[in-house]
């Protein structure tokens, strides 16, 4: 009869969840601690390498806006001295490094039409090529 009544009165273990002793007990707060230190460096390291891979894109397109000037300058002048074959390279060049291949070859062309023997226009030419 005892063993019922006993059995019918909660016991201490019972009075708190489990999950309430083992978040407070000193070990896992230490891993808890740890842990959310851990993800909170991670977190800041990838925020840093966010912010450079900004700054390198924003350098990059900084650098795209110069070249489009300058391909506009020389184009420019082009208008003026048809036949000058270091003004159509200098426009090959600035089109091959802003990706406009297919701008570059045919202005590639025209240098090689003014100076078949250009050396450099070769050598951009296999560059162009490669591509």
């Amino acid at each position: 009869m005892m063993s019922r009544m006993q059995d019918a009165q909660p016991q201490k273990q019972d009075l708190f969840p489990r999950i309430s002793r083992f978040i407070t007990e000193k070990a896992t707060l230490l891993i808890i601690s740890v842990s959310s230190v851990v993800v909170l460096g991670g977190i800041g390291i990838e925020g840093w390498q966010l912010y450079e891979n900004y700054q390198k894109q924003e350098t990059l397109e900084n650098k795209k806006v110069q070249l489009t000037k300058e391909l506009q300058y020389w184009q420019g002048i082009a208008r003026q001295f048809s036949n000058y074959r270091d003004v159509y390279f200098r426009i090959a060049s600035l089109q091959y490094q802003l990706g406009d291949v297919v701008s570059a070859k045919k202005s590639l062309e025209k240098v090689l039409a003014i100076d078949p023997n250009f050396e450099n226009a070769r050598v951009l030419g296999i560059k162009i090529e490669s591509k």
